[in-house]
């Protein structure tokens, strides 16, 4: 019971974090900017659409000892799926791609596997959270958010990732309005 406690206090943690820097990150365009938008990319299946190669490729770019980039490659190397029935089997149908969202190394390897998507333009911003991608443009540089999403979707097919266009939406944030005060009507 120890061992979910933790778990769940480090993923809420976690949660909290990443809240926290997409909060800062549009409070620091609004500072620029009259509004903000923010595009809430959804990458259909992220974590099981992830390729062992690539990830291996984007681990080695880390300065990691090779001794841990092995330790991490070998958890992933040798998965296989089979289906029985009575007492017939299927041939073993190896993966080749898939991160486990549920293990420890999970969430943090597709971290690493999103860690070169990055904005093409330095007044724009990208946040992510696990497989959650939040694109940041400001209202004087709006005119560059179709090439920030071209960007994201050329990314998503180099990576081997589909976006889910109905999940992914449009926030608008605005900076709050100065109210001019109520002058009373002269008589």
């Amino acid at each position: 019971m120890f061992n979910c406690r933790v778990i769940i206090c480090s993923c809420v943690l976690s949660i909290c974090a990443a809240l926290i820097d997409l909060l800062r990150k549009t409070t620091d365009l609004l500072r620029l900017n009259e509004f903000v938008a923010i595009i809430s990319v959804d990458f259909t299946k992220a974590f099981d659409r992830v390729r062992h190669h690539v990830l291996s490729q984007k681990f080695l770019q880390l300065d990691l000892p090779d001794h841990i980039h092995n330790w991490v490659m070998d958890y992933f190397k040798g998965r296989g799926h089979s289906t029985k029935a009575v007492d017939i089997s299927s041939l073993i149908a190896w993966i080749n791609a898939s991160i486990i969202q549920g293990s420890g190394i999970g969430p943090s390897s597709y971290v690493v596997a999103a860690s070169d998507l990055h904005p093409r333009h330095k007044q724009n911003a990208i946040t992510k959270f696990a497989d959650a991608t939040y694109l940041l443009v400001g209202s004087t540089s709006i005119g560059t958010l179709v090439d920030e999403f071209d960007n994201i979707k050329k990314w998503a097919e180099n990576n081997n990732m589909k976006i889910h266009p109905s999940k992914t939406k449009e926030l608008i944030v605005s900076r709050a309005r100065s109210r001019i005060p109520q002058v009373p009507s002269q008589p």
